[in-house]
């Protein structure tokens, strides 16, 4: 055994409580990430159906389709 690695249970258990303090930050940090996504992903869906609708309605008005 190295003289890192934990010998009674308290420090096993102090060792897994560290890593998993690690994995919740990075969960909530992703967590973050993607409602930040979402929320912008919302509004380009707007923006492209709103210039899909315009370039249909100029294309009607000056493609000079009867």
């Amino acid at each position: 055994m190295s003289a890192e690695e934990p010998n009674t249970d308290r420090e096993w258990l102090m060792r897994i409580d560290g890593k998993l303090d690690g994995v919740l930050v990075c969960q909530k940090d992703h967590e973050d990430r993607i409602r930040a996504v979402e929320g912008n992903f919302f509004k380009v869906l707007s923006i492209a159906g709103f210039i899909g609708f315009l370039s249909g309605w100029f294309g009607k008005v000056w493609g000079g389709s009867p």
